[in-house]
Parts: structure tokens; sequence; C-alpha cells
């Protein structure tokens, strides 16, 4: 901790505070991309007895075509909001991280030439950490009504098909469930629903078998239009999930508790009679 570390001043910060930080970056950028000036502003979050806080965080500049990460170390003040970056890279940038390898204890935001490479271009980067963090932020600025939920759902339009990561996948998953049943607005939630269900098969399809199985249980959640409830119904014949197109070629094998969980949404729909509802239960 060093020679001059003040244990009660830390004790003041860290124990004595409660509510959390955020990190923004306030970026200039010259006409090729390259930084111009970069300071991070610190803020309080509004929640608890906040206050600022001083702690060192790291600075990923992100660039080239293969995404190498030009790393700056930072220490945030606890006096001032705004903390000047000195850097040290000359070449044009594609993202700023704020917060990278997430030691910090802070919520993180993004500036819009970064938002934009993360929307877009998020699965280049290569580690599964910085992947799963911008995912886990993505999500809390929809909370806090940073972003549209419709950005949201843009964004994992364009990156879920390329995400590697089981983890990553099953939580994204589960978030867009409660992202369509609470934020979408009605009258594009039907849409919205029918363009994820593509997309999980197309996932499916791949025969990643990391991602088998989290995604086959998740797909269920998205049988909505008449189309995808008659495939349904021919998963339930047959014992197993298989695209429309090549109805006898398996693509994932089904059990009990798929079964019940297909079921179960298609008791739900308005597009099978009571009748028919009644024969699944059998």
């Amino acid at each position: 901790m060093g020679d001059d570390f003040n244990f009660v001043e830390w004790c003041d910060q860290w124990l004595k505070t409660s509510g959390v930080n955020i990190l923004e970056p306030v970026v200039e950028y010259n006409e090729d991309f390259s930084i111009k000036s970069l300071h991070i502003k610190q803020t309080c979050d509004l929640r608890g007895k906040n206050r600022l806080r001083m702690q060192k965080v790291k600075i990923a500049l992100f660039h080239g075509e293969d995404l190498q990460a030009h790393v700056v170390d930072v220490l945030i003040s606890d006096k001032e909001e705004m903390n000047k970056v000195i850097v040290d890279f000359n070449g044009p940038v594609r993202a700023i991280f704020t917060n990278y390898e997430d030691h910090a204890y802070a919520l993180t935001r993004y500036d819009e030439r970064t938002l934009d490479f993360i929307i877009n271009n998020l699965s280049l980067v290569k580690t599964d950490l910085e992947r799963a963090v911008v995912w886990q932020q993505m999500w809390i600025m929809v909370m806090s009504c940073k972003m549209s939920p419709l950005t949201y759902f843009q964004f994992v339009v364009k990156q879920l098909p390329h995400e590697p990561s089981q983890q990553i996948v099953s939580e994204a998953i589960k978030l867009l469930a409660e992202l369509i049943d609470n934020y979408i607005p009605p009258s594009l939630i039907s849409d919205c629903t029918e363009k994820m269900f593509d997309i999980l098969m197309a996932l499916l399809q791949k025969g990643n078998e990391d991602l088998m199985v989290p995604v086959a249980d998740k797909i269920f959640d998205f049988i909505s239009s008449k189309d995808s409830v008659n495939l349904a119904l021919s998963w339930i014949e047959k014992g197993f999930i298989h695209t429309a197109d090549a109805p006898e070629e398996k693509v994932f094998k089904l059990n009990e508790s798929n079964m019940r969980s297909i079921g179960e949404t298609l008791f739900k729909t308005s597009y099978l009679s009571t009748e028919r509802k009644m024969q699944l239960l059998e």
C-alpha cells in the first residue's frame, strides 16, 4: 500500500460510505481517431451515502485490425470529478474501456465511438472477462435509463450469434427475456420475440457443444408465432429439435424437462385449440 498510505482516510472513503461510483470517458478525437485529449469523469450513483473515491484503474485503448490493447494506469482522484489521462499512444483508437480487467469498484459508461464498436464488434475482444463485463455494464445502462431497450436489443441481435462463452450466452438470453417482457414497447414485442427465436435456432445449428444445452433450454421461451408453434409441435412428436426445412435432421435431442417446457409454452398460445392443448397434457 505504500509508506504514505492513510488507513483512517481509506476507511472514511470505503467503509463508512455506501454506493458505487461511475467512471465515464470524456474524449476528444482527432480526424484519424487518434486521441486528442482524454479525461475520466468520476461521478456518484444516486443511491447510498456516496462520495468520490480514490482508486487505481486501467484504461485500455483498443486499436488495429487484431484489436490490441494499449493499457494506461490512472489514479482516480477523490477530490475532483475530472481526471486527466496522459495518453502515450498516437495511433487511431477503435474503443476505450474505462475499467479494463475489472479491478476497480465502479460502474462504467462508454463514449459514442466505443458504444458503436461494442454494438457491432464486441465479439472481437479476445478475453471472456472483458466481454462479460461489457455485457453486464450494457444491461446496467438499460436499468439506469442510460440506454434505450431497443439499442440493447440491437446489441444482443448483433453480438449473441458470435459469442462463444456459455456463461455469457446463458445470462444474455435470460436478461433478454426480461427485456422483452418488461421494457420493449408492446407493439414490438412480437417482432422481437420472433427475431430472437430465429437467432437461437441459428445458434443451435452451429453445433457448438458448449452452447447447445443453454440455448435449447431457453429457446422455448421465444416460441410465439404460428410457424414457431407448429414447429414446436413437431419437436414434441419427434423428440428432437429440427428446422422447418429439414424435419428429419436432428439438431438437438429433447429431454423430459425440455418437453415439459415446450408443453407449458404451447399451453399459453392462442394458436392452438383447447382440445389440442389438452392432448399435449396426455
